[in-house]
């Protein structure tokens, strides 16, 4: 073999790895880019397509491609809200939210990416609560692409120009007063007072002027840049977006915009917190409220519950005691005069500590008998730790939740991105969807232990009303309140249950199917088929039926005239 022939193959050959090297070099960086993540677990109807990600910095995302869609909408939630607010400058967190929005540095004019969104027929708004941030829009589906390109902005490169500081204070100030008087932040701000001081929803949420005013060497803004570069990291972050693009081409979208967000590194505390200050409970707090409308409320401090909700503990004890069927607590409490409504569940639920209220707007005659109420209410707790915790029972609430959510209906694009956005950061990514319809099955020992705490040693008896006079006023909402101990003559009366209360738990549910499927239909074959036809013909009396091919959800409507 010649010379030349020689240095050809080897050239050949240099040239052959080269482009394996190239090829292998391509994959590695495609599979860098984005990690696919668990399919979510969706509904018997829904026919869009879903793609789980997490990209290089951290980020989690949730892509829907549905090319029916009448708006296009994306939400990106951060997992750090009024809960971490310093204390010196309570409201910082929702302040920041107002901030963000004024330019970035690639689109820096104050007002350029609500302006797009209003001009392309959308909608965009945020919300602050305790412990998340979340941003959301909606948009002409053509739109989505260049809508994306700005919201993006906000969490890579934001001004917070200085400029704009005064009028955010007062944006934040004005929502403040603008609510000064509803009685549920009134009584969330007593409550504040009770709370543990580790416990994060002790602080001022919403912010003022005097909160977020300058001091001096201690500007707000320079408080705001510090609390941005803490808290705000893409793995702290999570993403959706909804358009009518496939789905490969959400992902470039998503790639391309929010790949450069960068992530810090960003640690979320999960420690669990006391809920109320040591040595409180049990205790009575007597607050007076604005409407001419009374309220007693239930109050027991939980651990938190957001780990258990493959099996839902605290929701099947707010189901049975919420129940309003004969023998219930509000059936007996209604033939009595005493209640008007009952709502149960838990009052709050986060990574640290939860609570299970249990909330009856009184009668007036009612607001005479709270002592005789409470222990109404403690006989119901007794009875469901008695006979409640059932498997049947349990089944047929799963049976339910099931069924809401194998058939769970099209909702706005907004509201869903920004709900999914917010599940994201508490499910793993194959249950964003189902994590809220899960329950896999009746853990007794976890029932019995939420139904443990909810006894007289142990809870906040929170009464309201117009003629409620206070020795003290709460710090922002100026609401008079007083709280006083409850004795031991109180809690032994309580724990002496009655045996003639009239309480019984539900009978079961015979019209819980244990299997629903969905009868096949024919499509409409003519005009005439799309329209009500009358199967019932008689002097006086008509019947027309309809049947639905479009929705299929096991629902019907019935509207009756009378003349």
């Amino acid at each position: 073999m010649s010379q030349l022939c020689i240095l050809f193959s080897r050239l050949q050959r240099l040239l052959l790895i080269f482009a394996v090297l190239s090829v292998s070099q391509a994959v590695t960086a495609q599979t860098a880019v984005t990690k696919l993540l668990d399919a979510p677990v969706k509904s018997d109807i829904d026919q869009r397509g879903y793609r789980n990600l997490e990209l290089t910095n951290g980020m989690k995302v949730l892509l829907i491609s549905d090319p029916a869609a009448d708006k296009a909408a994306a939400a990106v939630d951060v997992a750090v809200g009024s809960g971490s607010d310093p204390e010196s400058r309570q409201g910082l967190a929702h302040f920041l939210e107002h901030m963000l929005f004024l330019g970035t540095k690639k689109f820096p004019k104050s007002g350029e990416y609500q302006a797009f969104i209003s001009a392309n027929g959308g909608t965009h708004n945020a919300y602050t609560s305790l412990e998340h941030t979340n941003y959301f829009f909606d948009i002409d589906p053509k739109q989505l692409q260049p809508a994306l390109e700005r919201f993006s902005q906000f969490f890579v490169a934001p001004l917070f120009n200085d400029e704009y500081v005064e009028r955010a204070k007062n944006a934040v100030n004005a929502e403040y007063k603008a609510r000064i008087n509803d009685d549920s932040r009134r009584a969330f701000d007593v409550y504040r007072e009770l709370y543990a001081k580790e416990n994060p929803a002790a602080k001022f949420s919403v912010g003022s002027l005097d909160t977020l005013a300058d001091r001096p060497n201690d500007k707000v803004r320079d408080d705001l840049l510090a609390f941005y570069q803490q808290h705000y990291s893409a793995n702290t972050m999570t993403l959706v977006v909804l358009g009518r693009e496939s789905l490969p081409a959400l992902q470039a979208l998503v790639e391309q915009y929010f790949s450069d967000v960068p992530n810090r590194h960003v640690a979320i505390d999960n420690t669990a917190k006391p809920v109320f200050r040591q040595g409180l409970l049990p205790a009575k707090v007597l607050l007076q409220s604005k409407k001419d409308a009374r309220h007693l409320t239930l109050a027991f401090p939980l651990p938190a519950m957001q780990s258990f909700y493959r099996t839902k503990p605290a929701a099947y004890v707010s189901y049975l005691l919420g129940h309003e069927g004969e023998g219930s607590l509000l059936h007996v409490l209604k033939q009595k005069g005493w209640a008007e409504s009952l709502m149960a569940g838990t009052g709050f639920s986060n990574r640290f500590a939860a609570s299970m209220d249990v909330t009856i707007k009184l009668t007036e005659e009612g607001y005479r008998h709270i002592d005789d109420i409470t222990a109404l209410f403690f006989d119901a707790v007794d009875l469901l730790r008695k006979q409640g915790v059932e498997d049947w029972r349990y089944q047929e609430q799963k049976n339910m939740t099931d069924i809401a959510f194998r058939f769970v209906e099209k909702g706005d694009a907004m509201s869903f991105t920004s709900s999914l956005a917010n599940n994201l950061q508490y499910f793993p990514a194959k249950e964003v969807m189902r994590g809220d319809f899960l329950m896999e099955g009746l853990d007794k020992k976890q029932v019995n232990a939420v139904l443990h705490e909810m006894r007289p040693s142990n809870v906040l008896v929170s009464v309201s009303s117009p003629d409620i006079q206070g020795d003290k006023h709460s710090l922002f909402y100026n609401v008079p309140y007083r709280v006083a101990s409850l004795s031991a003559d109180d809690i032994k009366k309580w724990e002496h249950l009655s045996n003639n209360s009239g309480l019984a738990l539900p009978a079961a549910n015979p019209f819980v199917p244990d299997n629903l499927k969905l009868k096949a239909v024919a499509q409409p074959r003519s005009k005439l088929e799309t329209i009500p036809q009358k199967v019932v013909a008689e002097e006086n009396f008509n019947l027309w039926f309809f049947q639905d091919t479009q929705f299929r959800v096991p629902k019907g409507d019935v509207t009756v005239y009378l003349r």
